[in-house]
């Protein structure tokens, strides 16, 4: 599945930071990685929904192959990135995201997955950071030693 890369980042979490550095590595990450799947979905979702407004349903495997791609990285804090994209079957999703040129010259595209993210990053960026503060709070009432399993 090719993803385009998508830069997103959520400002006024520094104290949410401060939390997670006082933590182990590897539950800072996973408290991370939850919180940003918890945004990828909201987008997925969205995207899943735009796809069938602009009349993209075939069979309903290009709806359905619009996924979250989770990419790792080296560093903990940017360690779960999630992309959407399409992936299996319906391949040629890609192709309707960015456009394809037609026999007779035109070019074509229904973009679904951009504008989803567009439209709801308020909204991505709150879950984002409601599920971090969740986590965190969660870790917090329950020790590290538990968190750690």
């Amino acid at each position: 599945m090719a993803l385009a890369p998508i830069t997103f980042e959520i400002k006024g979490l520094k104290e949410l930071e401060r939390e997670l550095l006082q933590l182990p590595d590897k539950i800072a990450r996973r408290s991370l990685a939850r919180a940003a799947a918890a945004g990828a979905r909201i987008v997925r979702d969205k995207a899943r929904e735009n796809a069938r407004a602009i009349g993209l349903v075939d069979s309903g495997a290009l709806v359905k192959s619009i996924r979250i791609k989770k990419v790792r990285t080296r560093n903990w804090r940017t360690t779960q990135i999630y992309g959407i994209g399409h992936s299996g079957k319906a391949w040629y999703g890609r192709l309707y995201e960015y456009g394809f040129k037609e026999p007779v010259g035109e070019r074509r595209h229904r973009p679904h997955v951009r504008p989803a993210l567009d439209e709801n990053a308020e909204q991505v960026a709150n879950a984002v950071k409601s599920r971090l503060e969740m986590e965190i709070m969660k870790i917090q009432a329950h020790g590290i030693a538990r968190a750690k399993r």
